[in-house]
């Protein structure tokens, strides 16, 4: 019988990883194994596809999501509406509704960052906070009435209510929804890698040669396909070698240049240095011989006299 490997499924994707374990296990129940062992194996592996298709469909929502969301665009929009109802009756010509807002404003002011975003914890908390105060406070519920508020706010209350008990039936329906793909992985893998184990076994102990036979095909079979996303994943993996390697030639290439960059500036700035020394020995052996030459020599003339009639006038 063929050996059969199976340790690189581990590095297959979910969809690959999903695709195989279904052609095999298909495989598997097309045989019609005989065996008892191998039998009940495959029975435990054949579960899997079905969590394998639900791993693979991770935008799978839950059907109380779009409903949970509605409530609390609902929610958030008659918030909105009450703390502008009563902003409004603050310009009441009626001085009663004028003090009815004004106790009102200050009994929604506490809660004004969390109440009015959108959220569905938060949010609630708030609601419950607030008709708390409420129920505790005479004043406020007579400026309730006083104001016509009644009826808003108990459907803001109804629709927290209906909230709470969809969010407490999403969250018991959590483990349908929510997937595993590691876990569900990790079992799928460990049972097909018993299969593998007990079938190469039950091959080296039966002396029934139908059965061997019949394990000689199913191996067979198995390494075919195998082979075909054997041969995908090392594609998959020599691709991203060599992109790799091609990054790092690439750094590589760059470094290099930057060196003989450097290096090539080095050897400008030591003769540009070498230049201006010349430069500055030239300017002051220039500059000793201007100044010599500028020295100025003092010369004495002697004065001499014409006779002018009967002056005498210094030439």
């Amino acid at each position: 019988m063929e050996q059969i490997h199976i340790g690189f499924m581990k590095d297959l994707k979910n969809v690959e990883f999903g695709e195989l374990f279904d052609i095999i296990s298909s495989t598997l129940t097309t045989e019609k194994i005989n065996n008892q062992l191998l039998t009940t194996i495959h029975n435990r592996i054949l579960p899997h596809n079905k969590a394998l298709l639900r791993m693979n469909n991770k935008k799978l929502r839950h059907p109380l999501t779009p409903v949970i969301q509605e409530q609390v665009q609902s929610r958030t929009k008659y918030l909105s509406c009450l703390r502008l109802k009563v902003e409004a009756s603050m310009l009441s010509p009626d001085a009663e509704e004028v003090d009815a807002a004004e106790l009102l404003q200050l009994w929604l002011s506490p809660y004004k960052k969390g109440l009015y975003p959108p959220s569905i914890h938060l949010q609630s908390r708030m609601v419950s906070d607030l008709m708390t105060d409420r129920d505790e406070s005479a004043e406020i519920q007579n400026a309730i009435g006083l104001l016509r508020l009644d009826k808003l706010i108990e459907t803001i209350v109804e629709i927290t209510a209906k909230m709470r008990e969809n969010v407490l039936l999403r969250l018991n329906d959590r483990d349908e929804y929510v997937v595993n793909g590691q876990e569900i992985r990790k079992a799928a893998y460990a049972d097909l890698k018993l299969f593998v184990q007990l079938m190469n076994n039950t091959y080296q102990l039966s002396e029934d040669e139908a059965e061997k036979e019949q394990l000689r095909e199913i191996s067979s079979q198995m390494n075919g396909q195998l082979k075909d996303f054997r041969t995908k994943l090392r594609v998959r993996n020599t691709k991203r070698k060599n992109k790799k390697d091609v990054v790092v030639a690439v750094k590589e290439l760059i470094n290099d240049s930057s060196e003989e960059k450097n290096q090539e500036k080095g050897i400008e700035d030591l003769s540009m240095v070498r230049d201006n020394q010349l430069i500055i020995h030239d300017s002051v052996e220039l500059s000793e011989a201007v100044v010599a030459c500028a020295t100025p020599i003092i010369v004495r003339k002697k004065s001499s006299t014409l006779p002018v009639g009967k002056h005498l006038l210094p030439i």
